[in-house]
């Protein structure tokens, strides 16, 4: 009895489903703690798309249970450059598999949909409650969904076809509502961090400025065009990368990484690769590799003189 009554307590119970059994009655149901934003997190996983594991529905409101996590707009200030420039590279890729892998638009993008994961500072993509198929964003959908959205994600051509009752979003700019969020995201992190500076930061911004940013959504580009950006390439990122997907990387791969890892390190701050990479360079993977041992190991174990 306490397990039907958890039941009945949990779950709306539809009408049963006629079935050849007489020793079971089938139910479609579904959790009272459920609504778009946990059902969409469920299904999603990526490592840049922020971990759900389960949620309870209160009198009035829906309590998500997650990772581990700190909204952005509170540690944003306390990050370094290297750490926000992969941040930002985090959300690409959160973005291109929504897009390219579930056909989906997340409609929210913004600085309150980003969290920052407290383990390992890597930045997560959720907000998810606005999150639609690409053929389901329609005028009436946006409408609807806007008291939901991060006001800067609603794009000019939203507000001009909110007068007229219409938008018409076909296959070449399914991306274009992201693209343009993503632009304005990007904007708001760049100004809230000055210390952004030089010549591939203001690239990546004009970028953002004048194609994500541009008035006509055919003209946004998609956000996979962005994986390759000069902008991303540093060596935090780099020594990231590949120690997130060390186990799928050839030993000829591992032994070029390693013999350079001890020089890329000392161009990144002190503090960050104590607090970001250091417990990624001790982990079982690492130690295990015959290459790590000879080429890296030595460097990391080694007293510090003061000079490197």
């Amino acid at each position: 009895m306490g397990a039907e009554c958890s039941v009945y307590k949990d779950y709306d119970l539809e009408e049963p489903l006629e079935t050849s059994s007489s020793d079971w009655v089938l139910y479609p149901a579904q959790s009272r703690g459920e609504g778009p934003s946990t059902r969409i997190l469920k299904v999603l996983r990526h490592p840049a798309i922020l971990k759900y594991y389960s949620s309870h529905n209160g009198s009035d409101e829906v309590a998500m249970v997650t990772e581990p996590v700190e909204p952005l707009e509170h540690v944003l200030n306390d990050l370094a450059v290297d750490e926000i420039v992969a941040g930002i590279y985090n959300i690409v890729q959160a973005l291109v598999f929504l897009h390219d892998n579930g056909g989906l638009s997340h409609n929210s993008v913004g600085l309150s949909s980003v969290y920052v994961s407290v383990y390992d500072g890597a930045w997560k993509l959720g907000g998810m409650q606005c999150v639609s198929k690409f053929t389901e964003v329609t005028n009436e959908f946006l409408e609807t969904a806007k008291p939901l959205r991060d006001s800067k994600s609603i794009t000019p051509e939203e507000k001009v076809n909110a007068r007229d009752g219409k938008i018409s979003l076909v296959p070449e700019v399914y991306h274009s509502l992201d693209a343009y969020a993503f632009g304005m995201f990007v904007c708001d992190v760049l100004e809230s961090r000055p210390d952004l500076i030089g010549s591939e930061s203001d690239r990546f911004s004009a970028l953002m400025q004048n194609s994500f940013l541009h008035n006509t959504p055919k003209m946004r580009p998609k956000l996979c065009t962005l994986l390759d950006n000069e902008f991303f390439k540093n060596d935090y990122l780099d020594v990231l990368s590949f120690l997130n997907n060390i186990t799928v990387k050839t030993d000829i791969d591992k032994e070029k990484f390693f013999c350079s890892l001890a020089v890329k390190l000392k161009g990144i701050p002190a503090d960050v690769v104590a607090k970001r990479l250091l417990p990624r360079l001790l982990n079982r993977f690492v130690l295990a590799e015959p290459s790590a041992e000879k080429e890296f190991l030595p460097h990391i174990l080694s007293p510090c003189d003061g000079k490197d």
